[in-house]
């Protein structure tokens, strides 16, 4: 026989029963009946043959008595008690192992009543196992759905604290808003009594405004003959200094108190610029006050609707002060930021100051590698400017 071994295994929190042939009591009975009985027989089978034996011996020896010495007489008494000594251990033997055969049979009846009795209580466990694990599995729904509900609350809260927070802070804004309105209407009482007067000083400045604008139709007129006096002044400078020696200048330059300026035909860098106006016998133009930077300008607008032109200043490092600094292509410093507006100070490297036409937006610094148009500057009476 076969006795089953249940082990349960862990595998997804489910047991799971694995069957297992080992020897049981039973078996083990069975096999050592077996083997008594076998050794019954054998005891059994050699009684029967010492009885033959002896009977045999016991019908020859009347008659070959003499023929037998005394020595034969004596080895056949000790045989025949030898084999009567063997006779009565396998008896006791024999009785020996039917003891223990009743006995057996007693054990395995005893081990085949356990067995059943066992093999009830098992079917008995299988089904309240069962039973317990679908107990468990409802069990395990029921938590889930109760963790569920339990979020589901906990959201259903949070979403009634915030409501409630909200209209709280609704009603609060409400409250707000009535006291707010009380005060808009009595403001807009007031501001009604204000449109009223207000609108009795509209009428009033209506009818300035009529007269205003009868006086700006009569300045509009001035103001268009004085632009057309302009233009035709501007007309007649052109003219002057397109003629040869105009007033001092050179032809192609224009003249301004006592300088002639000549701005450049193409875009180069600070460098060639400075070297072409000193080719000329001039140097790129050092303004000296608001009113020339103004005439600059005007210059510059004469050939071209805006542009950009270099002007005599550019960056020195200086020693003492171990710092960048400002100055004129004559040597002297620049030192009169309140007249001229430069966007910011030299940095760590070589800069030029450009000035951008029409456009009124100071003096700006730039790379003076930087392509830009120039002006030439030439005196027309001696003065401390020299060339270098």
């Amino acid at each position: 026989m076969e006795n089953v071994h249940y082990v349960n295994t862990g595998d997804n929190g489910r047991g799971e029963t694995k069957k297992e042939n080992v020897p049981s009591g039973g078996s083990k009975i069975f096999m050592l009946v077996g083997v008594s009985f076998g050794l019954l027989c054998i005891i059994q089978a050699a009684l029967n043959v010492s009885l033959r034996l002896q009977a045999g011996i016991s019908n020859k020896i009347p008659s070959n008595v003499t023929m037998m010495s005394s020595d034969d007489i004596s080895n056949l008494i000790m045989e025949r008690d030898e084999l009567i000594q063997e006779t009565n251990q396998l008896n006791q033997d024999k009785n020996l192992l039917l003891q223990m055969n009743s006995q057996l049979n007693e054990i395995q009846q005893q081990l085949n009543r356990e067995k059943a009795t066992l093999v009830q209580e098992k079917e008995q466990l299988k089904r309240e196992k069962a039973t317990l694990v679908q107990e468990k599995e409802q069990l395990k729904r029921e938590k889930a759905t109760l963790v569920q509900e339990k979020e589901q609350l906990k959201r259903e809260k949070e979403t009634l604290v915030q409501e409630k927070e909200q209209l709280n802070r609704e009603k609060a804004t409400l409250v707000q808003e009535k006291e707010q309105l009380k005060r808009e209407k009595s403001t807009l009482v007031q501001e009604k009594e204000q449109l009223n007067r207000e609108k009795e000083m509209l009428v009033q400045e209506k009818n300035q405004l009529h007269q205003d604008k009868d006086q700006l139709e009569k300045d509009k007129k001035e103001l268009q003959g004085i632009n057309t006096n302009q233009q035709l002044q501007i007309q007649e400078l052109r003219a002057q200094n397109t003629a040869p020696n105009a007033q001092g200048c050179p032809q192609g330059w224009v003249r301004f108190q006592l300088s002639c300026y000549q701005v450049s035909s193409h875009e180069n860098t600070w460098y060639f610029a400075k070297q072409d106006c000193e080719s000329k016998g001039a140097h790129l133009v050092i303004i000296n006050g608001q009113q020339e930077e103004s005439n600059i300008r005007t210059i510059g607008s004469f050939d071209f609707s805006g542009v950009t032109m270099w002007l005599g200043v550019s960056s020195h490092y200086d020693p003492d002060t171990y710092s960048w600094i400002w100055k004129w292509v004559d040597g002297s410093w620049f030192n009169n930021p309140e007249i001229f507006q430069i966007s910011h100070l030299p940095g760590s490297f070589a800069w030029c100051i450009y000035l951008h036409t029409p456009v009124h937006n100071g003096l700006i610094p730039d790379n003076c590698q930087a392509l830009h148009y120039w002006v030439c500057e030439k005196e027309l009476q001696s003065s401390p400017f020299r060339l270098k």
